[in-house]
């Protein structure tokens, strides 16, 4: 996804938890590593590889079986969650 603000995180997961962490902050700023789900994970990874948002749903759609417009509105909402958490 070429507009995707988060290509400074990273994907990592811990004890069975997906964690998102700024890898680019200094210590001084701390941001703290958001806490997300594994279709959150999948979204993120998808993004962060360039597909764009109905190239995800469609990945969503097939991996999950759900419809192709439940997989865009959860790709849309996780982007969206993302932004308000990073805020």
């Amino acid at each position: 996804m070429s507009n995707f603000p988060y290509l400074d995180y990273e994907l990592h997961k811990v004890a069975g938890t997906f964690l998102l962490v700024d890898m680019k902050q200094s210590g001084e700023n701390y941001i703290k590593p958001i806490e997300i789900n594994e279709v959150g994970a999948d979204i993120f990874s998808k993004a962060k590889e360039g597909e764009n948002e109905e190239e995800i749903a469609e990945f969503l759609k097939e991996e999950y079986s759900i419809d192709f417009e439940e997989a865009l509105s959860d790709v849309k909402d996780f982007i969206g969650s993302l932004n308000a958490a990073n805020r």
